[in-house]
């Protein structure tokens, strides 16, 4: 596996990544959120050791950064953060582990591996009622056009179609698409489903969003809906 580490405090940084190395994967290492970010974007990696208090910021930041232009990649968050609610709400925003320090270097092994085999059961693409969603290079089709998506609408229309046939909810997309960033009393759920049925719909497609009034929202061709 190629590992990004973003850690601040040296001697922590160097002990994991050293173990990662001698458990046969490629490490590397970042120390401020600055330089996590520079990294993230320039590198393929297989998985994200994620401190949350940086010198210069909050890592949660690269999180939210990270899943809002719909990067998958999986993401262990570190914290000396121990209560239930933070894990919670850092699970909620798109981390895909949260490991409490200090913390064993062999559980983190086990952790990443854990995340390896998850990640690697994923599939490559999603089809359903003419839509073809590329997971790994996040692009979206329409009978065979490419719409341009930006990262919570490929988020949000990746959620509709992973529950193809069935309502889901307003509260499972706060959750799976903004977690905490969700500003109560906001429209911006009702405005990036207008969006998306604009970009879904060009060319006289049939609609593949509708609307459960009170309820939220169902993905499928009208007929199968019904």
């Amino acid at each position: 596996m190629n590992i990004l580490i973003v850690e601040d405090d040296a001697t922590i940084a160097a002990t994991t990544a050293q173990a990662l190395v001698d458990a046969g994967n490629e490490a590397m290492v970042a120390s401020t959120l600055d330089e996590a970010r520079e990294k993230a974007g320039s590198g393929a990696w297989d998985a994200i050791v994620l401190d949350l208090m940086l010198p210069d910021g909050d890592g949660a930041d690269l999180l939210h950064e990270l899943r809002e232009r719909g990067d998958t990649v999986p993401v262990l968050v570190l914290s000396a953060r121990q209560s239930v609610e933070d894990r919670v709400r850092h699970l909620e925003s798109g981390s895909d582990d949260y490991l409490t320090k200090p913390f064993a270097i062999s559980e983190l092994l086990a952790r990443l591996a854990a995340l390896r085999r998850r990640s690697a059961g994923r599939p490559m693409s999603l089809t359903h009622s003419g839509l073809m969603l590329d997971l790994v290079h996040r692009k979206a089709y329409r009978d065979g056009c490419e719409m341009d998506l930006k990262g919570r609408e490929f988020a949000l229309l990746l959620l509709l179609m992973e529950n193809a046939g069935t309502v889901v909810t307003r509260n499972m997309i706060v959750k799976r698409v903004w977690g905490y960033d969700f500003m109560p009393g906001s429209n911006i759920i009702d405005v990036q489903i207008c969006q998306l049925r604009e970009k879904t719909e060009r060319n006289g497609a049939p609609r593949v969003i509708h609307t459960m009034r009170g309820v939220g929202y169902v993905f499928g061709l009208a007929d199968a809906v019904a």
